[in-house]
């Protein structure tokens, strides 16, 4: 079977009443009419077959009027139940049909905006599908055929079938990837878009509000050599991976989305938030074999919290006078701690990025999906998890200091303990020739792309780094950082404790060679080491749930327990650094946490992503 064949036929079909396992992380529920030609559940199923998405479909060809309650309820208990489940649930109403049961469809999924509608001409009751809008305030304005709108912002009818057909597609296939962190660990459900930032992007550069373009194939990657791609098709699992932004618009590569928060400009606060409002015993030494686990613990009884339950200990840890764990493998080069707490501060942080950037792992834009991609400071690897598996024709190499990273559940990710400042050296598998001295030859891996998120603190040289990045990439290859710059704006901002903290932490930061405003300069070094095509961005990133804008006030209320966990976890090593006594580093931090927990204060922080192309 062809690369092309293979997505041509990516989309699961389960039909009712089957209890198929459902294949992909996005599903459809087909509600609507069910008299009358033509079949258009086939029609959806077929504009929607090369898209990684399971569908189901209830229509049953048996049905049959003299159904027992039994074999009816089964019936009805499979649509509820998939419907319930579905990310998306499109609703056809055919001309000269009642549809009285796709209308109660309709009302039961109508209040979480995930019903796409296509109302026929002559469909009888059409008064009453737009009166099931306005009784749930679902759109405000109704939105004209032929003017831009909002993609989240979901029209109570789509005028015309290839439209509904071609909306539909778009919608299902921007739709963010669940996530795990949420799911699983916080039990939140999944995260969706409030907003429409992203979608007022989408729609720039075309003729009309449903007139999009086609969305191509992902292309498969080619492999250097043949031993390798042999390799790779018997240990992976590489299958259908996601478009690629660039790949749904055809402007991407001039202005990546979210294109509404790329600004410096503080956002609009909230008139309606009320603003609300870590000693320990030091532990002693720990000579055990189990040392790291038993500090951990500790670590976690001192703080008063649970830990997620995924935390990884890592054996070489060493314990720090204000007892936190840090990494021992070429100790003192990192500042922040690696223990429990810290690991699931990382994994929340995660979660912050994919509010803040609308879902995308990647803002770079690049058009193929690359052979080989390094995160470097891959912490506890989520994001080299979570690409990984939305894009599993791809090898993914996560790199630390620390080894805190769970065991990969795809073979396409692998972690290993490696310090990015010293000389690369990845190996891949090589055919043996007539060069080859000794078998197996080894030549090194060119990557695709490389990762960096959040490493402002992590590195003596970063030119170094990115130099390294340069001379290990093939031609075409991209290179993204996703930063902050330490440097806070709030109201009140001088004289505050939280400009103490400040301060506090560039002293002490600048006393180890590092500096916190680092990401100012990615741009420039990007370019002086040979890359073109260099962009930055630079975003709002609230420490507090005050804007008034509803994406970035679920991006605060993240982001302030991150960072109430970051205060300590970098507090304690960087302010020691900057000459305060344990008695003031405690006392800046719990006043640094109260002014940053008052949401009149609005808190926030320039978020820098910036990335560039290999010529």
């Amino acid at each position: 079977m062809t690369a092309s064949q293979s997505v041509a036929r990516l989309a699961q079909i389960i039909k009712a009443p089957s209890g198929e396992a459902v294949r992909h992380s996005k599903t459809v529920f087909l509600a609507g009419t069910t008299t009358g030609p033509p079949d258009w559940r086939e029609m959806v199923s077929g504009e929607l077959s090369s898209l990684p998405v399971t569908i189901f479909n209830p229509l049953r060809p048996d049905w049959d009027d003299s159904w027992t309650e039994d074999d009816f309820r089964k019936q009805v208990d499979w649509e509820l139940s998939k419907q319930e489940r579905a990310d998306v649930v499109a609703v056809y109403f055919g001309a000269n049909t009642l549809a009285p049961i796709s209308l109660l469809e309709l009302g039961l999924c109508a209040k979480e905006n995930k019903a796409i509608v296509y109302v026929q001409d002559g469909y009888q009751k059409k008064g009453q599908v737009r009166l099931i809008y306005d009784v749930k305030s679902l759109v405000k304005d109704w939105i004209e055929p032929d003017r831009a709108r909002p993609f989240r912002a979901v029209p109570w009818s789509i005028p015309n079938g290839p439209r509904f057909l071609k909306y539909l597609r778009l919608h299902i296939t921007l739709l963010p990837m669940p996530d795990e962190f949420l799911r699983e660990r916080c039990k939140m459900g999944e995260v969706k878009e409030e907003n429409s930032e992203q979608g007022e992007n989408v729609s720039q550069g075309t003729t009309g509000a449903f007139n999009y373009p086609d969305i191509s194939a992902t292309e498969a990657p080619m492999f250097h050599d043949e031993a390798l791609a042999t390799h790779y098709a018997q240990h992976s699992n590489a299958g259908p991976q996601l478009p690629f932004p660039s790949q749904l618009v055809p402007n991407y590569s001039l202005q990546a989305p979210p294109s509404a928060l790329f600004s410096e400009e503080a956002p609009a606060f909230d008139p309606a938030f009320l603003g609300s409002s870590g000693h320990f015993d030091q532990p002693a030494p720990l000579v055990q074999p189990d040392f790291a686990k038993r500090a951990n613990d500790l670590i976690n009884a001192s703080l008063g919290r649970t830990p997620g339950g995924t935390s990884v200990v890592e054996p070489d840890s060493v314990l720090e006078e204000w007892g936190r764990l840090y990494h021992g493998y070429k100790e003192g080069s990192y500042l922040l701690p690696n223990d429990a707490a810290e690991q699931d501060r990382l994994d929340l942080q995660h979660q912050v990025f994919l509010l803040l950037l609308d879902g995308w792992l990647h803002l770079a834009p690049m058009t193929r999906v690359p052979n080989f991609v390094l995160d470097i400071a891959t912490g506890t690897g989520i994001w080299a998890s979570s690409y990984s598996k939305r894009y599993p024709s791809s090898f993914v190499i996560g790199t630390d200091l620390s080894a805190i990273q769970p065991d990969p559940q795809v073979p396409n990710c692998v972690f290993q303990k490696d310090d990015a400042e010293s000389p690369w050296v990845f190996p891949a598998p090589h055919p043996p020739d007539a060069h080859c001295v000794t078998y197996p030859c080894e030549h090194r891996i060119m990557f695709d792309y490389v990762h960096l998120r959040m490493v402002f603190t992590c590195f003596d040289d970063v030119r170094n780094v990115i130099r390294q990045a340069f001379d290990n990439m093939n031609s075409g290859g991209w290179i993204e950082f996703q930063d902050v710059v330490y440097d806070l704006r709030a109201v009140g901002y001088e004289g505050s404790p939280l400009q103490v903290y400040c301060d506090g932490m560039n002293r002490g930061a600048a006393a180890r060679g590092r500096n916190l405003h680092i990401a100012k300069q990615y741009k420039a070094f990007l370019e002086e080491a040979g890359f073109v095509d260099v962009e930055e961005r630079q975003f709002t990133l609230p420490w507090s749930p005050w804007p008034q804008d509803s994406k970035l006030r679920k991006a605060g209320l993240y982001n302030l327990q991150n960072c109430i966990e970051g205060l300590m976890g970098t507090g304690y090593k960087m302010l020691k650094l900057a000459g305060h006594s344990a008695q003031e580093v405690e006392t800046i931090i719990g006043q640094t946490e109260a002014f940053v927990r008052d949401c009149r204060n609005r808190t926030w922080v320039p978020m820098y992503v910036v990335y560039g192309r290999k010529p």
